[in-house]
């Protein structure tokens, strides 16, 4: 069955010129082989207010799955002039309180659409980051694969949670956090 996926792009901070979603394209490539249809939306790069922007997205694409692709946690770097988490002589911009508050709105919006996070920022440290932003499900590693096993099964929790690097609230399996490799 064809479903509707919207794939964010969560990166809010471009010292210089945007970082292009290569991750989330890919994903979406293959998705769209799989016979789904799907957008990505820039909500910190095309509207000037992200979170109507994300409201507009879902608005007007009308997803059946939302998935949140995570690049980085913060700015890497230790002396971000305008860094908005000052500790211990280190000033850098940490991105999670946002993704957060993106998650809770669009939660907020479509109660009954699942909330999928992943990227390089997400794998570094998935219960933590899985429990900070407070979305459904997270998939580390290369996450092609896991997304299209999701969008098939969803919303049959008992084959979702047999799926390869996905994890989810209360998830005690330590393989699912191994980002093994699934390829394409």
């Amino acid at each position: 069955m064809t479903k509707r996926i919207l794939l964010i792009y969560a990166n809010e901070y471009f010292l210089t010129s945007p970082v292009y979603p290569f991750g989330l394209d890919i994903m979406a490539s293959f998705l769209e082989s799989q016979g789904h249809v799907v957008e990505i939306g820039l909500p910190f790069l095309v509207h000037g207010d992200p979170a109507r922007g994300l409201t507009t997205m879902v608005q007007e694409f009308g997803p059946d799955i939302l998935g949140i692709g995570i690049r980085n946690i913060d700015t890497a770097m230790a002396c971000d002039p305008c860094g908005t988490l000052q500790e211990h002589g280190i000033s850098t911009h940490f991105f999670l309180p946002k993704i957060a508050r993106m998650v809770e709105a669009l939660k907020k919006q479509c109660p009954k659409i699942p909330v999928v996070i992943g990227g390089t920022g997400f794998s570094i440290s998935p219960d933590t980051v899985l429990e900070y932003v407070g979305a459904d499900f997270g998939i580390t590693g290369s996450g092609a694969r896991p997304m299209a096993l999701f969008t098939e099964n969803w919303p049959d929790l008992e084959k979702i949670r047999q799926i390869p690097n996905l994890i989810f609230p209360g998830c005690k399996d330590p393989l699912k956090k191994k980002n093994s490799q699934i390829l394409i």
